[in-house]
């Protein structure tokens, strides 16, 4: 069996970024997420509905547990939005993809 690689012809991205890999580790230590990041944590990874889901029902819990950054309110209500949108980018069709760079 073989694999092909194809070139990518056209590969769009929103204006802003949904989150930021590096600074929003409450999301990130979070989410699970298929797909190669390189070494400077750059690539195209996938995010599915239903992790992004799990996150926002538990959310308390979740943020509870949480031990990274100074947990302030600003924070918290930060996170829950970012991770709402990401599940509206993701309810269509069950996940997203996102380039990191």
């Amino acid at each position: 069996m073989s694999v092909r690689a194809y070139k990518i012809k056209t590969l769009e991205v929103e204006d802003n970024p949904t989150f930021n890999l590096w600074k929003d580790d409450f999301i990130v230590n979070n989410l699970s997420f298929s797909g190669e990041l390189d070494n400077g944590g750059t690539g195209i990874i996938e995010i599915y509905e239903e992790n992004v889901k799990d996150i926002l029902d538990n959310f308390e819990t979740y943020w509870e547990e949480y031990h990274g950054e100074d947990k302030t309110e600003e924070r918290k209500t930060e996170y829950k939005r970012k991770l709402e949108r990401l599940l509206k980018e993701t309810s269509k069709e069950g996940y997203g993809q996102y380039q990191c760079y």
